[in-house]
């Protein structure tokens, strides 16, 4: 009996595990993740295929790279370092394969210690052309008055701006959001600062699915755009893209647990021990019936 109630725990822990990493689309923590420019690693924490890696596009002297100083990171011990101040005309993003077609309803969200003080595009399919089918998040200065910015969302030229004063350019980490949710044919789209939601839209122009031209990209927008100058300065940390908009009461949890702690994501270890726990059940649950 006690084996039979350990098998059965232990592959319900596996399920469940299994269905919360189905539910989130991509997640880069940046934990066990190396190099620099178009060589670092930055691996997707949910999908073991490697379909949805990170493909970083930086050049010399301006490169991006995984930084491993704990002091720098939002959570765990590894962060991604991006040039600041960016002086130069080099492309700087982190592309995010497979994310063209992002359903009736999802949320983008980043934790991000901003160094610089500018216009910071965070997640982005805009090239220019397309602002009628384009997702963007982008964090604007607002001055005067000072430290004042604009926490600007559009999904197919549907747009959400709130005002943030104070933060985002204090040297902290900062988590950045927006959602979207199709009900009825009619879009909803949100912006979030430090877990709060600032502010709702919605139209009917954006009723159904977000189908985009291109994969979302961090960092920049897509060339056909001025491609280095709205750039990140600093660190960002928990890239995440989720395929479900998070109520604000999740999106508090997200900024202030990480995502790792908020989706109950397990160490490689933890998974191992589960695994194990099946495969003895599973003998036990063998041995008795044979009896």
């Amino acid at each position: 009996m006690n084996r039979l109630l350990v098998w059965t725990c232990a592959t319900l822990a596996v399920f469940s595990l299994a269905a919360r990493a189905n539910a989130v689309q991509v997640l880069y923590t940046l934990e066990g993740d190396s190099g620099t420019g178009p060589a670092a690693t930055v691996t997707d924490k949910l999908i073991a295929d490697g379909s949805h890696n990170g493909a970083v596009q930086s050049s010399s002297p301006e490169h991006i790279s995984v930084d491993t100083s704990p002091a720098n990171a939002a959570f765990g011990s590894s962060s991604l370092a991006f040039p600041a101040p960016h002086v130069s005309s080099t492309l700087t993003v982190v592309d995010i394969p497979g994310t063209s077609s992002l359903g009736t309803e999802f949320t983008v969200a980043v934790q991000i210690k901003e160094i610089g003080h500018d216009f910071t595009r965070l997640f982005s399919t805009y090239d220019g052309t397309n602002a009628s089918t384009a997702l963007a998040l982008t964090i604007d200065p607002m001055d005067p008055p000072a430290h004042t910015y604009n926490v600007f969302g559009s999904i197919k030229n549907t747009r959400v701006n709130r005002t943030v004063t104070g933060g985002f350019d204090d040297g902290l980490y900062h988590h950045v959001a927006m959602t979207y949710k199709d009900v009825a044919g009619t879009g909803y789209a949100s912006v979030f600062f430090d877990g709060a939601q600032l502010g709702i839209t919605e139209t009917t122009a954006v009723g159904g699915a977000v189908n985009l031209e291109h994969d979302v990209r961090f960092g920049e927008d897509y060339p056909g755009t001025g491609i280095a100058n709205e750039n990140v300065e600093g660190w960002a940390d928990d890239i995440l893209i989720f395929d479900r908009a998070l109520s604000e009461g999740e999106m508090k949890l997200l900024a202030s647990q990480g995502a790792v702690g908020f989706l109950q994501i397990p160490e490689p270890s933890t998974g191992g021990v589960f695994l194990v726990l099946v495969l003895v059940g599973w003998a036990g649950l063998a041995r008795r019936r044979r009896r």
